[in-house]
C-alpha cells in the first residue's frame, strides 16, 4: 500500500510540475527555419550566402531559431566564415521541378515551422518556361503544407539576372498570381520582394549569384519580415499565425551594419 501511495505521489507531481505547465503555455523549442533554394541559397567556398547575415540578425536580436536542412556544405568547400548555423536546403543547379521531386526526402529529415523559398533562377537560366516554373513553386507550397498545415511560407520574388530581367519579371508575376489567394488561417504565404531595387550588375559577381553586398540585401529583406512574425522565446504550439497575407513589396529595410565580403568567381555563372 505504501509503495502504491508513493507511485501515485510521483505521478501527480509529474502532472503538475512547472515543466508541464510551461509546455501547456506553449513555450518549447527554437523555431525551425528552412532556407530552400538553389546555389543562391547554398553559396560557395568564396561566399557565405545570405544565410550568414540573416543568422546574425536573428542572433543579435536574441531570437531562438534553428536553421534546418539536409545539407551543411557549400560548393567547392566550406564557407569563408563557418560561424553560423550551416543547415540548409540549397541545391546547386536545381530547377523547381527537381526540388519538387526530392522535397519529400527533405521533409522526412527536417520539418520546418517557417520556410524561405528563393527558387526559379535555374529554370530561367536553362530556358525553361517561367509559367511552369511558377506552377512548380505553387506545388512545392502545397506539398509542404500537406506535411505541415501550420507552416509559414516566405516566398521570394527572385533577384534579377543580368540579361534576363524581363523573363524574371514574368516569373515573379506568375508566382504572385498562383499564390495570391493561397494563404489559410493556419498557414500564411508572404511574398518578399527580392527583385525591386536589386542591381544585378553591382550586387552579383557574375550577373546571377549575389556578391557580399547582394547577400546582405537579401538577408535584410528576409529579416524585415521574420522579425515581425517570430516569437523571441521560440516556437509555441499556441502561436496564432496571421490570417491575412502581407502585400508584395511591403518591406524595404534600412541598411545594416553587418560586414560584407568579396564574392563568387565568374566560373559558376549561369548555374544557381
Amino acid at each position: 500500500m505504501a509503495r502504491r501511495f508513493l507511485i501515485l505521489c510521483v505521478w501527480l507531481l509529474a502532472i503538475f510540475s512547472p515543466i508541464t505547465v510551461s509546455n501547456a503555455q506553449g513555450i518549447s523549442r527554437p523555431t525551425r527555419i528552412m532556407c530552400l533554394g538553389d546555389s543562391v541559397t547554398r553559396a560557395t567556398a568564396q561566399r557565405n550566402s545570405f544565410r550568414r547575415p540573416l543568422w546574425q540578425f536573428l542572433e543579435q536580436n536574441k531570437f531562438r531559431v534553428d536553421f534546418v536542412g539536409s545539407d551543411t556544405s557549400h560548393k567547392g568547400g566550406p564557407p569563408p566564415n563557418p560561424d553560423f548555423d550551416l543547415n540548409h536546403e540549397g541545391h546547386t543547379g536545381y530547377r523547381t521541378d527537381m526540388i519538387l521531386k526530392e522535397l519529400p526526402d527533405y521533409l522526412a529529415q527536417n520539418m520546418p515551422d517557417y520556410v524561405l523559398i528563393h527558387l526559379g533562377t535555374n529554370d530561367i537560366a536553362q530556358g525553361r518556361d517561367p509559367f511552369s516554373a511558377a506552377t512548380n513553386v505553387a506545388s512545392i507550397v502545397a506539398l509542404m503544407r500537406a506535411a505541415n498545415p501550420k507552416l509559414t511560407f516566405l516566398v521570394a520574388q527572385i533577384i534579377p539576372m543580368e540579361g534576363k530581367e524581363g523573363v524574371v519579371r514574368v516569373f515573379n508575376q506568375q508566382l504572385g498570381l498562383r499564390l495570391k489567394n493561397a494563404s489559410t488561417p493556419q498557414s500564411q504565404i508572404i511574398f518578399v520582394d527580392q527583385y525591386t531595387g536589386f542591381d544585378a550588375k553591382a550586387e552579383t559577381g557574375d550577373g546571377v549569384h549575389p556578391n557580399a553586398k547582394g547577400d546582405l540585401k537579401i538577408a535584410q529583406r528576409w529579416w524585415a519580415v521574420l522579425r515581425t512574425l517570430l516569437d523571441p522565446r521560440g516556437y509555441r504550439a499556441s502561436m496564432a499565425p496571421m490570417s491575412t497575407p502581407l502585400p508584395m513589396g511591403r518591406f524595404r529595410p534600412a541598411k545594416s551594419t553587418v560586414a560584407a565580403r568579396t564574392d563568387v568567381p565568374a566560373s559558376t555563372a549561369g548555374l544557381a
